[in-house]
This record gives C-alpha cells, sequence and structure tokens, in this order.
C-alpha cells in the first residue's frame, strides 16, 4: 500500500527527508515536494520478495556484482529523488549515503508489483529509473500471478520481454532468475469459471 502525503514544494529538502527518514518507523520514499509513505505488502509480496533476496543472494555472493534488498534506498539524481526497490543489483554498489543506506549506481532494479503499486511502479518509479544511466534492467515482478516483465535498454531504447515460465536471463549481469524459485511457495488465488 502506498500512501501519498503531499507536502509544499520546496518544503522538505532531500537532507531534512534523510533526517527525518532514519528516524522514522514507517519507511518512505522522497520526491521533490512530497513524502510517500510505505507501508507493508501482502503475504504473496513478501514471499516473492524473500525468494528473490534468496535466489539473487546466492547467485551474487562473492561476485563484484552485488544484490542489495528492500532496506536499501537508491537515490535519483534528477529531483534528487530517493525509492525503496524491492531489489537492486550494483557492480559494485557506489555507496552515497552510508548512515541512510543509500546507492546511486544500479544496474538491475527489481519491484514486486501489487494493486497498490503498480500503477506508480510502472508509471513514475519507471520513468524515474530509465534516466538512470546505470541501470540496463528493469524487471517488473507480478504477485497476482506467475508472470514477470524484463526491461532491458538497446541501443534504440527499451525492449520488454515477459516471462510466465522457464527462466530469465538477467544479460547485464550474468544471472539466471528460475521462475520456479521466485515463485516457490506462492499461492494465486482461483479465478471463478463458468460451467
Amino acid at each position: 500500500m502506498v500512501i501519498v502525503a503531499p507536502l509544499e514544494r520546496g518544503l522538505l529538502t532531500p537532507a531534512e527527508y534523510l533526517l527525518r527518514e532514519a528516524k522514522a518507523e514507517i519507511r518512505s520514499e522522497y520526491e521533490p515536494g512530497q513524502i510517500i509513505a510505505m507501508s507493508g505488502g501482502s503475504f504473496r509480496h513478501v514471499r516473492i520478495t524473500s525468494n528473490l533476496n534468496t535466489e539473487m543472494g546466492l547467485a551474487t555472493r562473492g561476485k563484484l556484482c552485488q544484490y542489495l534488498g528492500s532496506e536499501l534506498k537508491v537515490r535519483i539524481a534528477n529531483g534528487p529523488r530517493y525509492f525503496y526497490p524491492d531489489g537492486t543489483i550494483a557492480c559494485p554498489p557506489n555507496i552515497v549515503d552510508e548512515k541512510n543506506g543509500a546507492i546511486d549506481n544500479p544496474k538491475v532494479i527489481f519491484e514486486v508489483l501489487s494493486p497498490g503499486t503498480e500503477a506508480r511502479d510502472r508509471g513514475d518509479k519507471f520513468f524515474a529509473y530509465i534516466g538512470v544511466e546505470s541501470v540496463e534492467q528493469i524487471v517488473l515482478i507480478a504477485s497476482d500471478r506467475q508472470k514477470v516483465d524484463v526491461w532491458s535498454r538497446s541501443g534504440d531504447g527499451w525492449k520488454p520481454e515477459v516471462f510466465t515460465e522457464g527462466i530469465l536471463l538477467l544479460r547485464s549481469v550474468g544471472f539466471e532468475l528460475s521462475l520456479d524459485d521466485l515463485y516457490s511457495n506462492v499461492v494465486f488465488e482461483e479465478t471463478a469459471t463458468e460451467d
């Protein structure tokens, strides 16, 4: 669930946001003029994120490229903005704020979509991410069905690939991710069918 709490433009600087965020009990993202409070996800969202953390954590162990989970902010220079993606891979991470946990050079960004966040994840956040020079792939993971959209930077823009089964290749970092592993122990609601 996302709660957008707009503030007066220019009222809260990025430095003030970071001070506030360090003391906050509820995580929030920052865009110029507004703080966006983040709340907990559904069981499926948490299960998928846990699987993602396990699989990508193992794949990147001991490698130059490191997987970083949802507790780490990504600073988007344009704005600036601060987002909490569900995961990132950076090669290696450029830590711009150790105390507040922020990097500015993700190579791969993962977002697990939910009804409350999908429009923002596919909209404002997606367009902010594609403006980051280091980002080469954006992975949008559905939580209501087994489906993953992988957007990859190419010479002439961004190209989407859709996966509903099998193994997706994160070409930008040379890692694979099995959809069976990503969706392990995730139960989807059955839809009613007419007889």
